[in-house]
């Protein structure tokens, strides 16, 4: 009887583990489905935090994109976050779970954000956590060519510790959310490029249209001048020609 029982329960687990694998290779399609389809990277970037809180059943989930100039990250996407300021909080990359991902490139979480100290701490940063609840982290890195341009994130609002076949799918999504990013980025220098070269062709146009006016009016001046000179040269003999012909007269 406990054998049977102990089988059945092998079973149920091992059908419920092929479900979960199931979800999430869906997730991960729809998501690669996303990325070829939308145009908008924001509604790639929203598609894949919403997948990400469902494949992993978080209370929360978001996406911070890196910053260059500013040197820090801040909140792209959220799904299921309630303040406003923990939407807006940008991190620098030396503080949190986000700091311990960019640093370490590789997943990071912790089970009890507001007194790890596993990683250095930034006040208002952790009331804008504590702001929203949120207890446990993790944190998955995105990267292109070996750099970390952005962090996947779930969060609870309890305390958890996260599987690593769960590492594993936000990875998965980390890829294509990172490839969007990275997609959205080369975009924007392509149009910035070409928007250069447009108005780089514009001032070339209007310099050459201004050089042709210039030769024009030197030709029509030449002209002008050309004429006065033939008929200043051509006045005398004229004049000569009018008197002779009265005098003949």
């Amino acid at each position: 009887m406990a054998a049977d029982l102990e089988i059945a329960l092998r079973l149920q687990e091992n059908f419920e583990n092929k479900r979960k694998r199931e979800r999430e290779l869906s997730a991960l399609y729809e998501t690669a489905r996303d990325l070829s389809a939308l145009r908008n990277t924001d509604q790639v970037l929203q598609a894949i935090v919403q997948r990400a809180r469902q494949l992993v059943g978080s209370d929360i989930a978001y996406l911070s994109a890196a910053d260059d100039e500013r040197n820090d990250f801040y909140v792209r996407a959220t799904e299921g976050v309630i303040s406003q300021d923990f939407a807006r909080i940008r991190v620098p990359r030396e503080i949190g779970v986000c700091g311990s991902v960019a640093r370490t490139r590789r997943p990071f979480y912790s089970s009890s954000y507001s007194s790890d100290e596993a990683f250095a701490h930034d006040p208002s940063i952790d009331q804008a956590t504590r702001g929203e609840g949120v207890v446990s982290i993790l944190g998955i890195p995105l990267e292109v060519d070996s750099q970390v341009i952005g962090v996947l994130f779930v969060g609870d609002r309890y305390v958890r510790s996260y599987t690593p076949q769960e590492m594993a799918v936000l990875s998965s999504l980390g890829t294509f959310a990172a490839l969007a990013i990275e997609n959205a980025r080369l975009f924007e220098e392509t149009r910035r490029a070409l928007q250069t070269a447009k108005d780089a062709n514009i001032a070339l146009s209007t310099q050459a249209e201004e050089v042709e006016r210039g030769r024009r009016a030197r030709t029509a001046y030449r002209a002008r001048r050309a004429w006065r000179n033939a008929g200043r040269s051509l006045a005398p003999r004229w004049k000569a020609a009018q008197r002779t012909g009265g005098s003949s007269r």
